[in-house]
């Protein structure tokens, strides 16, 4: 069996193909073809953030692989002082692998497709899976990057993993419940708002954008309960009136 290419050198190979079947086409097939090209430069573009690597040294190294040394090995392991050329391909590999399934399905349907809107279904489903590779479109977009990749344990049995099965599950399906059923539209359209306008307290927009950028997991407070006091606390010592207040109450007590 013949050896597979890289995720890298496929999609740029599949470019290379397109961009002559552009060459060659008809005016008739012109639009498609040229369509196929943008969608495979999108996969190209993505492929080349790297945002699905999360470990900071592989992806300066594949960074230099994809963008400066010609998907060469040799060249990469050269600037990075590696001594074996290994190292590097091991790692070329494992990005590709994680990457494929996704590249891999888009790829065939976008070569395939016998009309645009076939060319747009396949990209929107890409961009939808490939920010969870794997994962198979059930977790919300972006929980892969805190997920590690899939391997199988044989000493552990579905029991094992009920407390995992419960945080997984949050990001799935319950998600939806709790944000249309267990939540008051209104509410969370107003803190939207908070967070995309400039109307509201200042106090307010601020507040809420350090709790969703994890400020407040900074200070030691981890579960969603001690954030939100923090936040409420933070929130009671932006207030400038809040010691004349209190200075107002103690004169009062005293005049008694």
């Amino acid at each position: 069996m013949a050896h597979k290419q890289n995720i890298f050198r496929e999609v740029i190979s599949t470019r290379e193909v397109i961009i002559e079947q552009l060459r060659r086409a008809n005016p008739k097939e012109y639009d498609l073809v040229k369509r196929k090209l943008d969608a495979i430069d999108e996969l190209l573009r993505d492929l080349r953030s790297l945002h699905w690597i999360k470990h900071k040294k592989a992806k300066e190294r594949l960074e230099y692989y994809l963008n400066h040394a010609d998907l060469n090995c040799r060249t990469t392991a050269s600037r990075f002082e590696v001594d074996n050329v290994n190292v590097i391909e091991q790692t070329v590999k494992y990005a590709s692998d994680k990457i494929r399934p996704s590249v891999d399905r888009a790829i065939s349907l976008i070569t395939g497709a016998k009309d645009p809107e076939s060319i747009d279904e396949a990209i929107e489903a890409y961009r939808e899976s490939a920010t969870h590779p794997g994962t198979y479109g059930y977790f919300l977009p972006g929980t892969s990057l805190y997920l590690p990749a899939p391997k199988y344990d044989p000493s552990l049995s579905l029991k094992d993993c009920r407390k995992e099965l419960a945080r997984l599950g949050v990001y799935a399906h319950f998600a939806e419940y709790v944000l249309t059923k267990d939540c008051d539209p209104e509410k969370i359209a107003h803190i939207l708002a908070l967070l995309s306008t400039r109307n509201g307290k200042k106090w307010d927009r601020d507040a809420v954008k350090l709790f969703f950028s994890g400020e407040f997991t900074l200070q030691g407070q981890h579960t969603i309960t001690d954030q939100l006091n923090q936040l409420y606390e933070w929130l009671e010592e932006q207030n400038p009136y809040r010691n004349l207040d209190w200075e107002a109450e103690y004169d009062a007590s005293n005049a008694d």
